[in-house]
């Protein structure tokens, strides 16, 4: 997916079945653009009490923007919350041709051992792009709001878009999140896996390094789709706000679907009969990890679970979240020639604000809050199934 659109508060009661109009009501309020990853992203957006996921706007990426929106409508019907508005975006970058992840999402974008739902027809596809319906949203908000929260956890054509066009709506953003990047050289403890380069002569034996990205051995995906985006970003007055959190690889791979991890998912409390939709979240959710730790495990040597980028990267617009930062803002340029093109180079700032970067995660405590969202699901579900409200 591609932006997120967030308001923090109290949990809001249930939205109705039906399509909501924009101006949509608020929380702390997040916008949400959406893959595998996504899903615990999405998850925690639709469900944890600090958070209110007023729209989710898509991109292209892992699989082209078609697949994509399918895709999110089809997890806003797994997680119960169908009503949830999907803004499709962009099907390109800048100025490059789109590229995509098959190798490691699938050819949907989002393949999984256990099928998802199909999409719910009560979910509301406006036709109009996510930068016509967000400005309209911003220009809504009472002076005295305190801002949307964007998450964004794709290619950032999107959103580079909107700060490009609407520059007077900046003061409405509480908060900008990029999960995208890495940095290296021992920034975080975490482990990118291994890349072996190609011998320089006949006689030299293919040995193994250790990698900074995902896509190449240098970029990480969501930067290098579009570098000349995430440079308009890193470049442009909001990135001097102090209101920008980059969530590099080099984080999110402290945040693991471990073994037990994956079997506490799966298995949850055994209370009681679960109704048709309730009873989908669990196995659809360790589906995607099982499918995503494999690729991980054939296409970078991590064994023992893949990072959970996307999920990951919700904790940096929560007060108490499972992300902790160190002292010091970043300044991020964005590499776009050459086999580096997409790579992140940081500079700590020196007077003034920059980017904030997180320095570790607390795994542990992002599966207690994946748990808890899970649990929410599942009685919105619940809910659902009660009423005898079907998939499609």
């Amino acid at each position: 997916m591609s932006i997120s659109t967030l308001e923090r508060g109290p949990h809001f009661p249930p939205a109705p079945l039906r399509p909501a109009p924009l101006p949509f009501p608020s929380k702390a309020d997040h916008f949400h653009p959406a893959a595998q990853q996504d899903a615990f992203a999405l998850l925690l957006c639709l469900h944890h009490p600090a958070l209110n996921l007023v729209g989710v706007s898509t991109v292209y990426g892992n699989a082209p923007l078609d697949r994509v929106t399918d895709n999110a409508a089809r997890l806003l019907n797994l997680f119960a919350r169908p009503e949830v508005p999907i803004f499709p975006g962009v099907n390109r970058p800048f100025v490059r041709e789109a590229i995509h992840a098959p190798d490691i999402h699938g050819e949907s974008g989002l393949d999984t051992s256990i099928p998802l739902p199909p999409p719910s027809p009560l979910t509301p596809s406006p036709p109009t792009p996510p930068f016509h319906h967000l400005p309209t949203y911003l220009l809504s908000l009472p002076p005295t709001h305190p801002g949307l929260s964007i998450i964004a956890t794709g290619a950032l054509t999107n959103v580079a878009l909107l700060l490009s066009a609407f520059p007077h709506l900046h003061s409405k953003i509480a908060s900008l999140t990029i999960m995208g990047g890495c940095i290296g050289s021992g920034f975080t403890t975490a482990d990118l896996g291994t890349y072996t380069p190609s011998p320089s002569s006949s006689s030299d034996l293919p040995t193994a390094k250790p990698r900074l990205g995902n896509i190449t051995p240098f970029a990480e995906f969501n930067i290098h789709t579009d570098p000349d985006a995430a440079a308009a970003i890193f470049t442009s007055p909001f990135a001097k706000t102090g209101r920008v959190v980059l969530v590099p690889l080099d984080v999110t791979h402290l945040v693991r679907a471990s073994p037990d991890a994956h079997t506490a998912l799966v298995e949850g409390p055994k209370t009681r009969e679960r109704g048709e939709r309730e009873a989908a979240i669990r196995p659809v959710l360790g589906g995607l990890l099982d499918y995503f730790n494999d690729s991980y495990a054939r296409v970078f040597g991590l064994v023992g679970g893949g990072p959970v980028h996307d999920g990951a990267s919700v904790g940096a617009v929560l007060e108490d979240g499972w992300l902790s930062f160190g002292e010091g803002e970043w300044e991020v340029e964005v590499l776009r020639e050459g086999e580096e093109s997409g790579r992140t180079v940081v500079r700590k700032v020196e007077g003034g604000r920059g980017v904030r970067i997180p320095v570790g995660a607390d795994q542990d405590a992002f599966w207690r809050e994946v748990e808890g969202t899970v649990v929410e699901a599942e009685r919105r579900a619940r809910e659902l199934d009660d009423r005898g409200v079907g998939w499609a």
